[in-house]
């Protein structure tokens, strides 16, 4: 009996649950802001490389809306990030969806974190809530970092995606 409520004690730790992390109202600007789970998409953990974290947020305010996707990702090198660096994301099915950049110019030293964001395309949002993600390309100052997506963990855009678009206000 107690291997089983110590088993039931830890399934929520061990499981991968994507969530709704914060839902904000912005008290200067007025704006909304609703952000997912930060959640790993490779196998490794945080203290290796390759390592990636995704997470989705929507923006809204009176007029507008908006869904951005944030990767959190690893330097293996010295390296810089900017304006027009590119995110590739790959689907399984071979499709390539190629995003910009939105963040500052970033530069870090090995083994530092660094973050790229940008914002979703009613089209983007519509493909990448389509399939599972294979593989992410992060284009940095000096090489590209191509990081392979654990397969367990191929449909957790398209979960983070679906969560937030879905969000009932």
């Amino acid at each position: 009996m107690k291997k089983i409520l110590f088993i039931l004690f830890l399934l929520p730790i061990l499981s991968q649950a994507q969530k709704i992390e914060s839902d904000k109202t912005d008290e200067f600007e007025g704006f909304r802001a609703i952000s997912t789970s930060l959640e790993r998409l490779t196998k490794k953990g945080i203290m290796s490389y390759p390592f990636l974290q995704v997470s989705v947020t929507k923006y809204m305010d009176k007029k507008d809306t908006m869904i951005s996707i944030s990767f959190l990702s690893k330097s293996l090198y010295v390296t810089s990030t900017d304006k027009d660096s590119e995110i590739m994301i790959k689907l399984k099915s071979g499709k390539i969806i190629k995003l910009k950049n939105e963040g500052s110019y970033d530069i870090v030293s090995s083994s530092d974190f660094f973050t790229m964001y940008s914002s979703l395309s009613e089209e983007d949002i519509t493909v990448l809530t389509s399939e599972p993600v294979e593989k992410i390309r992060l284009s940095t100052s000096d090489s590209n970092i191509d990081i392979e997506i654990d397969e367990k963990n191929q449909g957790m855009i398209k979960k983070l995606v679906l969560l937030i678009k879905d969000y009932k206000l």
